[in-house]
């Protein structure tokens, strides 16, 4: 995909260096695991911006999160090595509402990714 392939060529030409005041995307969720899902949506949310701040929620323990903030970490940048240091990973308390008054100066967006992809549940993956 030519939208992600121009990043990565210029991280070869230049070394990228993350700037909290570029344009940064946020994806935010459980991750209980990491699973193909999440990586096509991480992949769709990088094109726009080239950087993304990956929230983990704080949820282990609770329910079927069987994962600590470190395994789910871990197994991220595994799995995004190749975007090199092009996201971040934070954990963040267990965000269970985002609510705005007025413009706010960003927008929520909804990906739809292919039906194959989007049936991928944690649930499925967690019971493998």
């Amino acid at each position: 995909n030519a939208d992600l392939w121009k990043y990565i060529v210029l991280d070869k030409l230049f070394t990228f260096k993350w700037n909290n005041k570029a344009s940064t995307s946020q994806m935010l969720g459980r991750f209980q695991p990491w699973h193909l899902r999440h990586r096509k949506l991480f992949e769709e949310i990088f094109k726009k911006t080239g950087q993304v701040n990956i929230q983990v929620k704080d949820v282990h323990g609770l329910g079927d999160n069987l994962f600590t903030f470190r395994q789910i970490k871990n197994i991220i940048k595994k799995d995004l090595k190749f975007y090199g240091k092009r996201f971040k990973i934070t954990r963040v308390p267990n965000i269970v509402e985002i609510n705005y008054g007025r413009k706010v100066g960003y927008k929520i967006n909804k990906i739809n990714l292919p039906k194959k992809i989007q049936k991928i549940s944690g649930i499925n993956v967690r019971k493998k």
